[in-house]
């Protein structure tokens, strides 16, 4: 019996792949601490999960040029957001996680129409729901950093000077 060629396992098991990075990611970077090389560490694993996005879910045609279009320009702001200041720098973030929201969202929507185009579901189209389920976690955290950076501690709790946990 022939042995299947790497890229053939690679092909058939293309959510796992992009499942283990984004569990990867997802799960050292809690554990970074953001004082040396952590804020690098969590940039490279970001890049990989955009990176195992775009070769894992658009493998062809149009997808992969509308995600190119998309892609490209969120990097490079990316990367200006490290070496800008004031008011460039504020808006290099918020089109760096508009387009990374715009990007998971088309990803998660391929997935999806994957799924539901095929004709029978196997075990690697179940690790492609959890991928899209993934997936569509971190957009939101994107979406989260966009109004956090327009009404900065939104998200932190105001309570009254006077409220006591316990009641005493």
């Amino acid at each position: 019996m022939k042995k299947p060629s790497p890229s053939t396992y690679l092909h058939r098991h293309k959510h796992l792949m992009l499942l283990i990075v984004a569990i990867s990611g997802l799960t050292i970077q809690p554990m970074l601490r953001f004082d040396s090389v952590g804020p690098i560490v969590y940039e490279m694993f970001g890049y990989a999960l955009l990176l195992a996005v775009f070769l894992v879910i658009f493998q062809r045609g149009i997808r992969r040029w509308i995600a190119l279009a998309i892609g490209v320009p969120a990097i490079v702001s990316n990367v200006a957001i490290h070496s800008l200041h004031g008011d460039p720098k504020f808006w290099a973030m918020m089109v760096y996680h508009g387009l990374g929201v715009m990007f998971l969202a088309f990803a998660v929507g391929v997935i999806l129409r994957e799924i539901f185009l095929s004709q029978r579901i196997g075990h690697d189209h179940i690790l492609g729901a959890c991928s899209g389920y993934m997936l569509a976690g971190v957009a939101w955290g994107n979406l989260y950093v966009i109004v956090d950076i327009l009404y900065p501690g939104s998200f932190n709790p105001h309570f009254p000077d006077d409220l006591s946990i316990f009641g005493t």
